[in-house]
């Protein structure tokens, strides 16, 4: 995957190089003022092909490399814990849906600052070196998005449950975190387009909880099915607490709300 980031520095490496070339071989005429600067570099950005023409070898495997890595395109962690809850990202029988595609800039943005950008950037890390098992010998996984194979593989299964547990140790105190959580997400919504259903749409606690519920499904099932050494043994020594605090907490939060209401949600 350093294909194409490393052509993409010797494109930059190279257009400096040979600016600066062009800045010197005019010094040496004679003095350079602010606005023979101005017009020297108008000349070399204004033809639309001169950075091809000059480093075409460079532009080439630059644009060829960046083609060829596609999974550093994909927000592939994010991508994996939305698939918990998608369904609600499309309505039931073509109604409205419960969660707006505006929400997912601001999940990731929650996620990052509970956890930490280094613990997220970690993690992010480990999920595109598993699409990178399934993109082929060179660079290219025949696919335009994200390889499916990828999402079924055992790894990122676990991944994302690694990814919710860590999650779930920051929600020491529920209503407080889940609260917070909420805020952030509404803070980083993306600006939603003029006609959109979706325009107003703001995440609320109602919608919240549900997603949670989806979120952690498979742990909670895991949880039901292993017991809590294998909890143990999978996410750690303390999982099977935290898992347990967390999930009695989301629970008692989804019967406070509006039953019914979450009752017709969820179908």
């Amino acid at each position: 995957m350093a294909h194409g980031s490393s052509h993409c520095e010797t494109l930059g490496r190279e257009a400096v190089i040979r600016f600066a070339q062009q800045l010197a071989g005019q010094a040496a005429k004679g003095m350079l003022t602010p606005a023979d600067i101005d017009r020297e570099l108008a000349a070399w950005i204004e033809p639309s092909l001169m950075l091809r023409r000059v480093c075409r070898q460079a532009f080439e495997d630059c644009r060829q490399g960046n083609a060829e890595t596609p999974s550093r395109r994909w927000h592939v962690l994010e991508r994996a814990l939305v698939r918990r809850f998608e369904h609600m990202l499309r309505g039931h029988e073509h109604g409205t849906p419960l969660v707006s595609r505006r929400m997912l800039l601001g999940l990731t943005f929650a996620v990052t600052k509970l956890l930490g950008a280094e613990q997220f950037s970690r993690r992010a890390g480990e999920a595109r070196d598993i699409v990178a098992d399934y993109i082929g010998p060179n660079g290219s996984s025949g696919h335009t998005d994200m390889p499916p194979e990828a999402f079924a593989d055992p790894r990122m299964r676990m991944l994302v449950n690694h990814t919710l547990m860590a999650l779930a140790r920051c929600f020491d105190d529920f209503p407080r975190q889940l609260a917070e959580f909420i805020r952030l997400i509404n803070r980083r919504l993306s600006p939603p387009q003029p006609a959109a259903w979706d325009r107003d749409w703001t995440m609320t606690r109602r919608i919240m909880l549900l997603v949670m519920e989806a979120l952690y499904a498979d742990l909670r099932d895991e949880m039901e099915r292993y017991g809590a050494q294998e909890i143990r043994i999978r996410y750690g020594a303390d999982a099977p607490d935290i898992l347990t605090s967390f999930l009695a907490a989301l629970d008692q939060a989804m019967r406070l709300a509006d039953r019914p209401w979450l009752l017709k949600a969820l179908g």
